[in-house]
């Protein structure tokens, strides 16, 4: 290989692992729980502050998620219950 194939194979996993990094810093920072400054921060504060669990980091830790998706099952079936009965009232 030529010396220039090595130095951008070596510039890219740099650029590779810095991005890791970053996303790696990114996710230890939303889930530590410390919100940013000023405006940036303020919806992340009054989600706290009111016991909302709304970070998409933590969607699969609702403690009951089990529940809330058989709501969404029921609500569905409702509606193309509706939907069948309507389509029925129509043809007739």
């Amino acid at each position: 290989m030529s010396k220039g194939s090595d130095n951008r194979r070596g510039r890219d996993w740099a650029r590779f692992l810095l991005g890791l990094i970053m996303l790696a810093a990114t996710v230890l920072f939303f889930s530590s729980g410390i919100t940013p400054p000023g405006i940036c921060g303020e919806v992340l504060r009054h989600n706290q502050a009111n016991h909302i669990d709304a970070s998409p980091l933590l969607y699969s830790e609702v403690g009951h998620m089990a529940e809330l998706e058989e709501g969404v099952r029921q609500l569905r079936e409702a509606a193309r219950e509706r939907m069948l009965k309507e389509k029925n009232t129509t043809a007739q």
